[in-house]
């Protein structure tokens, strides 16, 4: 695998883990809000509600964690990786 390959690789991998990250903190702050405290449910509960909001809300989390790798220093490796490979000059 190629280096342009692992960084999109690596860059999809990150949306997806921001997403996700995204969709359970979500979940914690609507339990709370209906009064629940959040320490009595297991992590599958938790991790279940969070892939059915992911689902609802797929389109709004991953465009929010692009932006997030966008504006993060901590990303900025990232940040050229959703180029094609095509568009890299030839190595020679």
């Amino acid at each position: 695998m190629d280096r342009a390959t692992r960084r999109i690789l690596e860059y999809r991998s990150a949306v997806i883990t921001l997403a996700r990250q995204a969709a359970r903190k979500a979940v914690k702050a609507e339990l709370r809000a209906r009064g629940f405290k959040v320490q009595y449910f297991c992590a599958g509960e938790i991790s279940q509600k969070a892939d059915d909001y992911l689902k609802q809300h797929s389109a709004e989390l991953i465009a929010e964690a692009k932006a997030r790798i966008e504006r993060s220093p901590a990303f900025a490796r990232l940040r050229c990786a959703n180029l094609s490979s095509a568009a890299q000059p030839p190595q020679v």
